[in-house]
């Protein structure tokens, strides 16, 4: 890896590797390069939220947006309007309608663009109750 032939790489370094990986839509490697980041203690900073969150699109798993929330949260970032919006898509994306609203409720300002990310991630949700309608009445 790049990052390991220099001495001490700072956040820069860091965040320029991670996002060179979501250019190539390599979602889970750009989870484990932040990871090796906390372990050499650089600290993240907003940008490496804004990459982060987008590998968080791709994946469109629950859980792992839901520590990566965390982290936001940890970090001072969660009242961030673009990091707040994404964390919106991103939960709408993963399924989770329930926690997309959550994060929209608990917006300090509310303005149009805080509901397109939630929109975003209805049609997959409609598919899926759809879905499951289906089966039920299927048995």
């Amino acid at each position: 890896m790049v990052v390991n032939s220099i001495k001490e790489p700072n956040i820069f370094a860091w965040n320029t590797l991670i996002r060179g990986n979501l250019k190539v839509q390599n979602a889970h490697e750009t989870i484990e390069i932040y990871g090796q980041m906390l372990h050499r203690l650089v600290e993240p900073d907003y940008y490496t939220f804004t990459f982060i969150l987008k590998a968080c699109t791709h994946l469109q798993d629950l859980e792992i947006s839901r520590q990566f929330h965390s982290q936001i949260i940890k970090h001072g970032f969660e009242y961030t309007t673009f990091i707040r919006n994404k964390m919106i898509q991103v939960y709408a994306m993963s399924g989770s309608l329930v926690d997309a609203r959550n994060v929209f409720d608990e917006s300090p300002e509310l303005d149009i663009l805080h509901g397109i990310p939630c929109l975003k991630g209805m049609p997959k949700m409609v598919i899926v109750k759809h879905s499951i309608n289906c089966s039920i009445k299927c048995q």
